[in-house]
């Protein structure tokens, strides 16, 4: 049960980035960070880089969260973890995807303007302070009560993006000159 509920505060914090989930603004952003320190991805990060392919929905290579999508069987080491990890229900797809978009210190600072991209590095240092100080204090309990379920929601969160994302024609421009989705 615990798993289901660590999958759904991804899927809360998904509907606080969009303003969805209450009326208020202040209400999205204090409840989006809880359940971004829930699913362990920062808040503030997964809101900037998230309304970039908002933009390029469609475009592979130019959004930015499936830029790496485009020749992802190119690299023999890459299919040899893939058919590894796959049937072993290691989730490599979604554990890539979160940490290659959300925590990745040298992409957001590519894609985002200065001001965001220093409010998204110091949400990501509040985030690491936090963790370290609860894993510090809660280790034992964390280890026993709470990590078994986070690592069970990681297979749950997986299925969810892969059927979510596969079997979806999304064309590469090539460089080429392409408009954005308005």
């Amino acid at each position: 049960m615990l798993s289901i509920f660590f999958t759904q505060t991804f899927i809360l914090l998904h509907e606080c980035g969009h303003q969805n989930f209450f009326n208020t603004l202040a209400l999205n952003l204090a409840f989006g960070n809880l359940f971004g320190f829930l699913t362990m991805i920062p808040f503030y990060s997964w809101q900037q880089m998230r309304n970039l392919p908002q933009r390029w929905t469609g475009w592979r290579d130019k959004d930015p969260t499936t830029e790496k999508t485009v020749e992802p069987s190119k690299s023999p080491i890459m299919r040899i973890v893939v058919n590894i990890a796959w049937p072993l229900f290691i989730p490599v797809f979604y554990l890539s995807y979160k940490l290659s978009n959300y925590w990745n210190i040298g992409k957001i600072k590519r894609y985002l303007k200065l001001q965001r991209f220093r409010n998204s590095l110091l949400s990501i240092s509040i985030y690491l302070t936090l963790y370290l100080l609860v894993f510090f204090f809660f280790w034992n309990f964390i280890s026993v009560h709470l990590l078994p379920a986070f690592l069970l929601s990681l297979i749950w969160k997986e299925l969810i993006i892969l059927t979510q994302h596969s079997d979806v024609e999304i064309p590469i421009s090539n460089g080429s000159y392409v408009r954005p989705v308005a």
